[in-house]
């Protein structure tokens, strides 16, 4: 018996939850993800440059990769690793915010941080 929001109630046989790895319906019926099965995706948006060129650079350690990806107005620029990689989101940030100087890629830019979790 699910509640739907609007005080109704509906029965089913399966519910989908198809809402990211913060999920609301796993929170509610499952136990956490553990770290080993996460990753970090963290970055900037990058207000006031615009491209239309999609830019990675795979990374070693951790392993991972950086990438810029256009998105209306403004470009996202980003840094994906491996949960029980060893490296938070603030030091990864800071390795993106290396990368964002060295390639020139957002220069003038207004840096706006962001973050959440994947599911690997």
């Amino acid at each position: 018996m699910a509640d739907r929001g609007d005080g109704s109630r509906h029965r089913a046989s399966y519910v989908i939850g198809a809402d990211g790895a913060n999920s609301l319906v796993r929170r509610r019926f499952t136990a956490p993800f553990r770290r080993d099965q996460l990753s970090i995706a963290t970055g900037f948006f990058a207000h006031g440059v615009c491209s239309d060129e999609i830019v990675i650079e795979l990374t070693p350690k951790p392993p991972g990769y950086i990438w810029s990806f256009p998105r209306p107005g403004h470009l996202a620029i980003g840094i994906c690793a491996q949960a029980d990689a060893g490296i938070g989101a603030a030091a990864l940030r800071d390795r993106t915010r290396d990368w964002i100087a060295r390639t020139r890629i957002a220069e003038g830019a207004a840096l706006e941080p962001y973050s959440w979790p994947i599911l690997r």
